[in-house]
């Protein structure tokens, strides 16, 4: 379990615990986590006290007020799941905020709460990255330039996934010239131009590509 999963189930328990009416402290919650108490005051002090009516009671000691309880809407559960896809999309692919505010339903306040440490690698070309996302879904065939190592060659091929593997973007596509899926690296592909022509899908490259999107070897996107 990476930090932040651990940071996230810490407060979304320490959360529950408030709104349950319990009084909760640091030094005890330190303890039962594992973490030091600077750690849990600033669960407190930078997560919920942002954005809960939280009581400081002092020595530590913290709650909600007396016959509070926060109940939310009956959308809440979406609205936490908004928060968290905003806070994942801006941590993975922060080009992408413009485009995901426009997509996403906003007003939640639960987008401070959460904390992702996700290093990809930037994607410098937008552009490239639609045109590929449409030509994925309508199954168009592509052409590009293709210079992974300084010196460039022609690649047709038709696209199937867009992936991530230790932080780097790849294409996956089955190249016809050699009959093989092929993981190209986004970065080193410029000049894309689509083919205006359909491939049919077929079930024997649709296999091999499950396998390889399960297991995601980095050996095999080298």
């Amino acid at each position: 379990m990476t930090r932040n999963q651990k940071a996230l189930i810490r407060q979304t328990t320490i959360w529950s615990r408030l709104n349950a009416g319990q009084t909760v402290n640091v030094r005890d919650l330190a303890e039962e986590f594992g973490v030091g108490v600077r750690t849990i005051q600033k669960d407190m002090n930078e997560r919920l006290t942002q954005t809960y009516e939280v009581v400081d009671l002092g020595n530590g000691n913290y709650k909600f007020p007396d016959g509070y309880s926060f109940l939310g809407t009956e959308d809440e559960e979406e609205k936490i799941a908004v928060s968290l896809m905003k806070s994942l999309q801006h941590s993975a692919i922060p080009e992408l905020d413009e485009f995901v505010k426009k997509a996403l339903p906003s007003g939640s306040n639960c987008e401070s709460m959460f904390l992702f440490d996700i290093a990809l690698e930037p994607i410098g070309d937008i552009g490239l990255l639609k045109v590929l996302i449409q030509s994925i879904r309508w199954k168009v065939g592509v052409e590009f330039t293709y210079a992974p190592d300084g010196s460039s060659h022609e690649v047709a091929a038709d696209p199937y996934r867009i992936a991530n593997v230790r932080g780097r973007w790849y294409l996956i596509a089955w190249d016809p010239a050699v009959e093989k899926l092929r993981a190209y690296a986004l970065h080193a592909i410029s000049h894309l131009r689509t083919l205006y022509e359909n491939f049919a899908g077929d079930p024997a490259v649709e296999e091999e590509l499950s396998a390889r999107c399960d297991t995601l070897d980095p050996a095999w996107f080298a």
